[in-house]
């Protein structure tokens, strides 16, 4: 993609004033909500919960067709990307309009959101694992030595060399965003777009090269799969479409979304097709821990979601993709998803340990599989609307308090250009609150 180019210095907020009012722009706007990006959000959140029990589902007696049958849930676990991609696209957008809009309070406003979003429902569930739940069951509490890899966001590099904590393992991924929005915030102040552009597409060569140099290295696959710089390319992409939709050739993205979408996905189909179809080692073959998917696989996975992004929020309302993304359930699965991917390992556990063994004695592994998926859905999911009414979203409106309205940035309030794609013409409204996937 091709950016038009600046003078000036690298902080300079002219050139962001130039680069954001220059004609033909698709409309980005932070401020209000795009609820077709919740349905994508929950997608998210059901491909890591499906992938939990799909890849028990499979024995080495089973067959072509029920491995091609479960494809896609063992492949679940790319929801992760998937909540990668969509924080860099949402935090980077959100970061472009604050600059351009004020400077007042960038770092400040930006901090205290994500504070209040991020932390308290973090903090309850590293307080009940950690302090809670050992004085309950043995009298003491967890050693300082693992809870402080959690309290402090580091949980990814503690996991990547072998650690772990039970349920909360699975804020790893909220480590590696963390870190992110720690150093990124930074980045898109002193960086003109152009810039910033670059170093994204950077990212994503780097992260890869990174993710090879460590397999070639005899480094484990799921230190690969968790470190940061092994990651930072799902959220550069996201970053990357955050800024390429602030530009004049914004309309490159909708066209070139069917090509890319087909290209990564023959792509990732032929990375792990060979290993589908000849092996008896499922879980090898179709997870990270397939040399070829922690490679150029995330790689795919992460180009493929970010042009899927594209797509839905370039259909119209009328067509499918829209319609089915902006289904309510989906998107109240999007909306909780915070809390149910922190909790969902919790039930899953429990399941596991308590009534897998009745159930499979019963009706099967699968019958029991198909079971524990639906009690843990309907689980989570009440468990997340709970959170969401009693104790989220006040948090997030405690927050306003501290974020003087003055400073504020006004919304968006143009109307969204047409753009010409292959099929039709179609209004893209870009948009979105952001919310912590993993």
């Amino acid at each position: 993609m091709q950016f038009t180019p600046f003078a000036g210095g690298e902080g300079d907020l002219g050139l962001i004033e130039a680069f954001m009012s220059q004609p033909n722009r698709l409309l980005v706007d932070s401020h209000h909500r795009n609820d077709s990006l919740d349905g994508l959000r929950g997608l998210a959140i059901l491909l890591v919960i499906v992938f939990k029990f799909a890849n028990d589902a499979l024995t080495p007696q089973s067959g072509i067709a029920e491995r091609l049958l479960l494809y896609v849930p063992i492949s679940g676990w790319s929801g992760v990307d998937l909540f990668f991609v969509l924080s860099g696209f949402l935090i980077t957008g959100i970061l472009l309009d604050a600059k351009h809009q004020t400077c007042r309070r960038y770092f400040q406003d930006f901090y205290i959101k994500r504070v209040f979003r991020i932390l308290p429902l973090y903090y309850l569930l590293c307080f009940m694992f950690f302090v809670v739940m050992p004085l309950l069951s043995r009298g003491e509490i967890r050693p300082l030595s693992t809870a402080a890899w959690y309290w402090l966001h580091l949980s990814n590099f503690f996991q990547a060399a072998g650690g772990s904590a039970g349920f909360l393992s699975v804020s790893w991924s909220l480590a590696v965003e963390e870190q992110f929005y720690l150093v990124w915030p930074l980045v898109v102040w002193y960086l003109k777009p152009r810039t910033l552009a670059r170093l994204c597409i950077a990212a994503i060569f780097a992260a890869f090269a990174t993710r090879c140099a460590l397999a070639f290295s005899g480094v484990h696959a799921v230190a690969i799969y968790q470190l940061t710089p092994c990651r930072i390319d799902c959220l550069a992409v996201g970053a990357w479409i955050a800024i390429g939709a602030r530009t004049p050739e914004a309309k490159n993205l909708v066209r070139w979304a069917n090509w890319a979408l087909l290209v990564s996905a023959t792509g990732l189909f032929g990375v792990i097709m060979p290993a589908l179809v000849m092996t008896n080692d499922m879980l090898t073959g179709l997870t990270f821990h397939n040399p070829w998917v922690f490679t150029l696989g995330m790689t795919l996975n992460a180009v493929f979601f970010g042009f899927l992004l594209i797509r839905l929020l370039a259909s119209g309302k009328e067509t499918l993709m829209h319609r089915v993304f902006m289904n309510r359930i989906l998107r109240d699965f999007g909306k909780y998803s915070y809390c149910m991917y922190l909790t969902h390992m919790l039930i899953i556990n429990y399941f596991h340990l308590k009534l897998q063994p009745m159930l499979e004695h019963h009706f099967g592994l699968r019958a029991a599989l198909f079971c524990g998926l639906i009690i843990t859905c309907v689980s989570v999911y009440i468990i997340g609307a709970l959170s969401w009414r009693f104790f989220e979203a006040p948090m997030i409106a405690m927050r306003e308090r501290f974020i003087p309205k003055a400073t504020r940035p006004a919304p968006v309030l143009a109307e969204a250009p047409v753009v010409q794609t292959p099929v039709a013409e179609t209004t893209i409204q870009l948009g979105g609150k952001p919310e912590p996937g993993r």
